[in-house]
């Protein structure tokens, strides 16, 4: 063996590549992405007010449509399963109190306007059906509203902190919210979605939380936690039936922003300061795959409806990388 040959052998593997990158310059993050209803399609966060947000087409990297008429600086988005509607919460500005802004998501026009009369939201998702969407921010509330009449439903008990996570189940029948606990562990709660009747509380030791997630059967809830101070971040697993803690995922060299689960429930992704995503076997516990060389923290994950594909946004310019997962999660 020669020793150009031996050199070579004995470096590591290239790591995954993306097949495309978003990037809005007018930008700043953090970036939070969803894909549209049969992943041809990625919306972007843009946090900036009068900073339009954008959906990018998959297979050409083109700008498809703004979303525009807010005034705010988006911090989170949802899109509905139906495909049909864009969610937007974030920063009031000083003219105009804060708002949850909705847009039709075919022709980018606005359609509501829910008035969250709240500094700041983190958080906002639509229930399965579309019919219901809920919030949560600054104030410690979690609201849910219907979509239809723009009428707040129910305003849950508030919690100790800003709200900073909110999720409905795939079925549409629980609500979770998370909240941080400084110097006390962060705290999820979990409701039932039609009569709001508290069915767990969940207490982790890490005093930050970033995100909540349930798993596409609705029996376990992924939330990102850490400690801000040791510069440290899991994911911990919950089984809501139980209560109890199951597992948690190990690999990010520090904050963990942001996780989420594979359609089919096989497997879960992270983001985190370290400005990687991660891939986990959730049936092993084990890091499938990282992909790395992001701008800045990863603080938005998503998958294609088909789970062949990830998006990860990030928190400096509006940016986001797509990967392809296919040979880690192998054909459904």
């Amino acid at each position: 063996m020669t020793p150009l040959l031996a050199a070579l052998l004995l470096q590591p593997a290239a790591g995954p590549k993306p097949v495309a990158e978003f990037a809005d310059p007018a930008a700043r993050g953090p970036a939070a992405v969803r894909f549209d209803a049969d992943g041809k399609a990625l919306v972007l966060t843009a946090d900036g007010v009068g900073i339009p947000l954008k959906l990018w087409d998959v297979a050409t990297g083109k700008e498809l449509r703004r979303f525009a008429g807010h005034a705010i600086q988006p911090l989170a988005v949802a899109v509905g399963p139906d495909g049909k509607t864009l969610a937007a919460a974030g920063i009031g500005s000083k003219s105009v109190r804060n708002a949850v802004q909705l847009w039709d998501l075919a022709t980018g026009k606005p359609t509501l306007r829910l008035p969250a009369d709240t500094p700041q939201l983190h958080a906002v998702a639509l229930s399965p059906d579309g019919n219901r969407l809920v919030s949560g921010g600054m104030d410690r509330a979690v609201t849910v509203w219907e979509v239809a009449t723009g009428k707040p439903v129910a305003a849950l008990p508030q919690f100790p902190a800003p709200v900073q996570a909110v999720a409905f189940s795939p079925d549409g029948k629980l609500l979770a919210a998370g909240v941080p606990g400084v110097p006390a562990g962060g705290e999820v709660r979990v409701w039932d979605a039609g009569t709001f009747k508290e069915i767990a509380t969940l207490r982790s030791t890490h005093p930050i939380l970033d995100s909540v997630a349930f798993s596409p059967d609705g029996k376990t809830l992924a939330v990102a936690v850490g400690d801000r101070v040791k510069k440290t971040g899991v994911v911990e697993l919950w089984d809501v039936a139980t209560k109890k803690l199951t597992d948690t995922l190990t690999g990010h060299a520090g904050r963990v922003w942001v996780a989420a689960f594979h359609p089919n429930g096989k497997f879960l992704a992270s983001g985190g300061s370290d400005q990687t995503a991660r891939l986990f076997d959730l049936a092993t516990g084990k890091e499938l795959a990282v992909f790395p060389g992001h701008a800045a923290r990863v603080t938005g994950l998503a998958f294609s409806p088909d789970g062949k594909r990830l998006a990860a946004g990030t928190g400096q310019g509006g940016s986001a990388k797509l990967w392809d997962i296919g040979s880690f999660v192998g054909p459904e």
